[in-house]
C-alpha cells in the first residue's frame, strides 16, 4: 500500500480539486453539479483566511489522490463536522478512506474535540460501512432540499473521540 498523508490545502492545490470534483463518478454521487477552476481558487482563498475549517489533500506516494475536509470547528458546542470525504474513485475501496479518517479523528481529539459528525447520503451505504468501521453510528436522518428542487434523504453520524 503507499504511504498515505494529509497536508494542508494550499492556493496551487485548487487545479487538483477542480479535477477531482468534476470527475463523473463523484459528481453523480455527491450530487454536484459542474464547476470550474475559478470556482475551486475562489473557495481554496476564503478557506486559507477562514478558521472555523480546515481542508486537506490526501497524498499516496506524494501524488494527490483526494481532498478532504473540516468545519464548524469554532462551534460553541465543539462539535466539528467533516464535511467532505473525497477520493479519485482508482483510490476508493482499498482502505484509504478509513486511515484517513482515523488520522483526520485522531488530530481532532489531540485538539481537545470531543465528538466529530458528519452527513452522508442514505443511499450512500458504502460510505456508511466506511464510517461505521470507523466508529460512526447514525444518530439523525433527514430530509434535505436540494438546489434542484427534490429532497434528498441524509444521515448524520457521530464518533465519540
Amino acid at each position: 500500500m503507499p504511504q498515505i498523508l494529509l497536508r494542508p490545502v494550499e492556493t496551487g492545490d485548487a487545479a487538483f480539486i477542480h479535477t477531482l470534483m468534476n470527475t463523473p463518478a463523484l459528481m453523480a454521487r455527491l450530487h454536484q453539479p459542474a464547476t470550474t477552476l475559478a470556482d475551486w481558487e475562489e473557495a481554496v482563498a476564503l478557506w486559507l483566511g477562514d478558521p472555523d475549517e480546515k481542508g486537506y489533500i490526501v497524498t499516496a506516494d506524494d501524488q494527490p489522490i483526494g481532498w478532504f475536509a473540516v468545519n464548524d470547528l469554532l462551534s460553541p458546542a465543539r462539535i466539528p463536522y467533516i464535511k467532505m470525504a473525497a477520493l479519485l474513485p482508482q483510490h476508493q475501496h482499498r482502505g484509504i478512506g478509513r486511515q484517513v479518517i482515523a488520522q483526520l479523528c485522531s488530530q481532532l481529539q489531540a485538539e481537545g474535540y470531543p465528538t466529530v459528525r458528519l452527513f452522508t447520503d442514505a443511499d450512500n451505504l458504502a460510505a456508511q460501512r466506511c464510517y461505521q468501521r470507523c466508529g460512526f453510528r447514525i444518530i439523525a436522518t433527514l430530509e434535505e432540499p436540494w438546489p434542484d428542487g427534490s429532497t434528498l434523504l441524509r444521515c448524520e453520524m457521530e464518533k465519540t473521540l
